[in-house]
């Protein structure tokens, strides 16, 4: 039941981060493909420069996947490597 609570959240953070990478006058027929997670995420309490925050724990391959997708999207949609962070590891 929490997977179907974050996978909505997931999905408005994906539409957020891909408008944000670059303009729209370079559209690309690049498509988004969310990769299937393995598990589904854990909220967890922890703290974030010694500030209490609710943090999300996911399988660090299903992590990388979404983020190599998001990158390539982010590219693929004009944005610019530094915009894209696809520069670093």
């Amino acid at each position: 039941m929490l997977w179907k609570h974050w996978s909505g959240k997931l999905a408005v953070v994906v539409i957020l981060t891909l408008a944000g990478c670059g303009t729209l006058a370079g559209l690309s027929v690049y498509r988004v493909t969310l990769p299937v997670l393995a598990a589904p995420p854990v909220e967890r309490a922890c703290l974030v420069n010694d500030a209490p925050r609710i943090c999300v724990v996911v399988v660090k391959e299903d992590f990388e996947a979404l983020v190599v997708e998001l990158k390539a999207a982010c590219r693929a949609l004009g944005g610019s490597e530094e915009e894209c962070q696809t520069g670093r590891p």
